[in-house]
């Protein structure tokens, strides 16, 4: 479990990989910085890979997780290196 958080001390492009051994047990959550609203990114069995930006407008997010799950978090480039456009997360794919 990681509470809500924004990592603003670290501005930049994140990338987030985690591996659950079971689908719908755990989750990324984050609040759409373009709608306000909510979302859960449920994982699935296997590899996930999430990528997003830390910028001047806070990216709020959470983890949890009912079963075992690794979590690997990178900062690939500085501050706000994707196209304002890219919708974070909302249509990522896993890969199992």
């Amino acid at each position: 479990y990681m509470g809500w958080h924004t990592n603003f001390v670290a501005k930049g492009c994140r990338l987030y990989c985690s591996y659950a051994p079971e689908a719908g047990k755990s989750f990324f959550r984050y609040l759409d910085p373009l709608t306000g609203k909510m979302v859960t990114s449920w994982d699935q069995k296997g590899w996930q890979f999430r990528l997003f930006n830390i910028n001047a407008t806070p990216f709020w997010h959470a983890v949890w997780s009912g079963t075992d799950r690794i979590s690997l978090g990178f900062k690939l480039a500085p501050e706000n290196p994707l196209p304002d456009r890219f919708k974070p997360i909302s249509q990522h794919q896993p890969i199992s």
